[in-house]
């Protein structure tokens, strides 16, 4: 039999060769030549306790059960047969954790839900994904491994909790759509390589927590005008590179166009110093549009929002002062930059809110200033 199946292998790579369609490996049975193709399976086991289940007319991709998923790899995960085809995955609560590679290559996903139950999101499990456009993590998430969403090219935006503690290198490498994403206040550290490559991501805050910016961390980000380091002591990594919108190919030098803006004799104004970039004091800052609205620093513009608005315009028409709110949820807060915080600017957010949530879509919410 092993012989056989040798001769027949050779035949089917010399139809192949000449053009000839062959049939399914045959199966000798009563001297008899019959022809057998197993259904690609629908469904089975992605971990101990897990199983998937995929839904061909509505092209979803079901993880159910509890526990850790199973690491993949670049040519292989269990629903290999629909790599290329599934849109949607759900990922039901009790999933603590997505494999690395589970999603590579899924380049019809636009879809993704994850609970809150999932704790790591392991290196590459969503590289080439090239039709995703956002991704919310949730709450609950420490860890995210190493180019997670390299080559994501039509990603635009992800949110990520304030429960993150690590990050793996080059995690948004190649994303060349991103223009928004929010670095959280636990975050002690932009690894190398962490946004090269983002190519219409236009400026970046990156909080007091970040102690330090790896290399390439910030290379070929050709549309960047402003980065604002909040740190006065954070590491930045000694090389233009780090921070770079092209390059020189005759001088083989990187440049960068746009403002680092940060503290007077702090580590930004020192690295733009010593390779002739712009550099600016953090109080003339442009406001990030991606942190107006948003008061409560919750990652989402609601009627929440609005009320936290409306109330501290009537705190400050009572006392003079804006209570207990923070120089950041002020800036938030005064959506049409008068330097105040009002009515107005309440009724931006709601009007903000209801619009986003009729068609999904996030805009600019100075857009809504007459």
């Amino acid at each position: 039999m092993k012989k056989t199946k040798k001769v027949l292998s050779f035949l089917t790579a010399a139809a192949m060769f000449c053009g000839i369609s062959m049939p399914a490996e045959p199966v000798m049975q009563l001297g008899a030549v019959l022809t057998v193709r197993a259904a690609d399976a629908t469904s089975g086991t992605c971990g101990e306790n897990l199983t998937w289940e995929y839904d061909e007319t509505t092209k979803t991709l079901t993880i159910s059960g509890t526990g850790e998923m199973e690491d993949c790899s670049e040519d292989y995960k269990p629903w290999n047969s629909y790599v290329t085809d599934i849109e949607h995955v759900n990922i039901e609560k009790g999933v603590t954790s997505i494999g690395s590679c589970a999603f590579y290559g899924c380049s019809s996903l636009t879809s993704v839900t994850i609970p809150n139950s999932v704790t790591v999101i392991w290196s590459y499990a969503f590289t080439c994904c090239t039709s995703l456009t956002s991704v919310k993590i949730p709450d609950g998430v420490t860890q995210l491994g190493s180019a997670v969403f390299d080559g994501c090219t039509s990603l635009i935006s992800v949110t990520i909790p304030d429960s993150m503690t690590s990050f793996g290198y080059a995690i948004f490498i190649g994303c060349e759509s991103l223009t928004s994403v929010n670095i959280p206040d636990s975050e002690t550290e932009i690894t190398a390589s962490t946004f090269c490559g983002c190519a219409s991501l236009t400026s970046v805050t990156i909080p007091d927590s970040v102690t330090s910016i790896g290399g390439h961390a910030f290379y070929d980000c050709l549309a960047l005008t402003s980065i604002i380091i909040e740190n006065p002591d954070c590491e930045i990594f000694d090389d233009p590179s780090t921070i770079c919108d092209g390059y020189i190919y005759e001088t083989d030098s990187c440049t960068f166009t746009g403002t680092i803006y940060g503290y007077e004799n702090s580590t930004a104004q020192a690295y733009a110093e010593k390779y002739g970039y712009n550099f600016d004091t953090i109080d003339h800052a442009p406001v990030s549009a991606s942190m107006l609205g948003d008061v409560s620093g919750d990652n989402v513009i609601n009627a929440g929002d609005a009320a936290m608005t409306l109330s501290t315009a009537a705190v400050y028409g009572a006392t003079g002062t804006y209570g207990n709110l923070t120089e950041a949820q002020i800036t938030a807060a005064d959506i049409d930059g008068n330097g105040m915080v009002n009515a107005s600017d309440a009724a931006y957010i709601l009007q903000y809110a209801a619009i986003k949530g009729a068609n999904g879509k996030e805009f600019d919410i100075r857009e809504l200033v007459k």
